[in-house]
């Protein structure tokens, strides 16, 4: 009997097991393997016995746009708590426990509290500027940038999430947690030593993590005076109701640059945005099991328990979207001079589309 999987193409590598994509994922180049399996395949094709990764916007807007799309997230989201002992909101498989820490984050994450931490933001900014820019019109001393700016991501999610500043982009030896999360920044150059290193720097990491939340905690209940409203003193306050044109020519000064009508009215800004993210390239897509019923996807009819998904990385490289996928081009997002997504909408977006992810909104 044949699988029913066998009618839709896919290299002769991923027709008995799934371990091509292991290769892949250790290499570092899946998404690139997937790019030209699917330039060779079309918009459907198989990666593994029981998976089906679509490249369209329409299939992401079926698979990842509704709460009623008949799937649910796949095993693979359960990896990454492991060592934690528990899930978060973006690897919570059930429905409904995953509804439930959505409503606790959304506080947290709300507007008034974006608007509230928009000064310290600005602060960590001006902070890194400071430290990178050089007080002569001489050569001075090199930086990478890209670890640079994952420092000070790292920072910025301290002060708005914990309510400190981690000092990683001015301290060098405060950079080990940051090191151990944000793979990006490797800082052990020997391979033998760092390839041993991820699960100790994890299982530190989170370490780190729970004494910052028992910290701020204690701040909230009155044992340690605090006044500083981070995110994570939102969700300790918040009780579930239901369950109990350019910068330059804009502001006046780097101070003055805020949210409001005039920021909104810097189109190449936002544009610049967009095409940086786009252009980055998300490495996956995030697997989706098809529940009973099977569902619909591009008209084609997907049986109960496949895994289903859109690698982003494939849409972000799709000409039928985008002109020149291969270019940095913030025109891509302009038209008639006007910031918009286009008619490929959703497909656009730098990360997936669905309620339940919401590293976009924080950054």
């Amino acid at each position: 009997m044949l699988h029913p999987l066998a009618k839709y193409p896919r290299p002769l590598r991923y027709k008995l097991s799934g371990w091509p994509l292991l290769w892949q994922a250790y290499r570092g180049n899946r998404h690139i393997r997937h790019n030209i399996d699917h330039e060779k395949c079309g918009p459907i094709g198989c990666i593994a016995p029981n998976s089906l990764p679509f490249s369209t916007s329409t299939a992401l807007s079926t698979v990842y746009g509704s709460r009623n799309a008949n799937v649910k997230k796949g095993e693979w989201y359960k990896i990454f708590d492991i060592e934690a002992g528990a899930y978060g909101s973006f690897t919570e498989v059930d429905r409904d426990r995953h509804a439930a820490k959505r409503r606790w984050q959304s506080r947290a994450l709300s507007a008034e509290c974006k608007r509230m931490n928009e000064a310290l933001i600005i602060g960590f900014i001006e902070n890194f500027c400071r430290i990178i820019q050089q007080s002569d019109n001489k050569w001075g001393k090199k930086w990478n940038i890209a670890e640079m700016t994952t420092y000070l991501g790292f920072d910025v999610i301290g002060g708005i999430v914990f309510g400190c500043d981690f000092h990683t982009i001015q301290t060098k030896e405060k950079r080990n947690p940051a090191s151990s999360e944000l793979p990006a920044t490797p800082t052990i150059e020997d391979e033998a030593i760092r390839d041993h290193k991820p699960v100790a720097d994890n299982n530190c990491l989170i370490n780190y993590a729970n004494d910052q939340v028992l910290s701020r905690g204690e701040c909230e209940s009155g044992i340690s005076p605090s006044k500083q409203k981070d995110m994570l003193s939102r969700i300790i306050d918040h009780d579930d109701e239901k369950t109990g044109w350019r910068p330059t020519s804009t502001f006046t000064s780097a101070d003055k640059i805020v949210n409001g009508p005039k920021l909104n009215s810097c189109t190449y800004t936002y544009t610049c945005i967009e095409e940086t993210l786009r252009a980055s390239g998300v490495p996956s897509h995030l697997p989706c099991v098809v529940l009973s019923d099977d569902i619909t996807v591009d008209g084609y009819q997907i049986p109960a328990g496949t895994v289903v998904g859109v690698p982003t990385y494939l849409i972000h490289r799709n000409s039928q979207y985008f002109s020149h996928p291969w270019y940095f081009a913030p025109e891509h997002w302009i038209e008639s001079g006007i910031f918009c997504h286009r008619d490929f909408g959703k497909s656009a977006e730098p990360y997936q589309i669905s309620s339940c992810d919401i590293t976009l909104d924080i950054s």
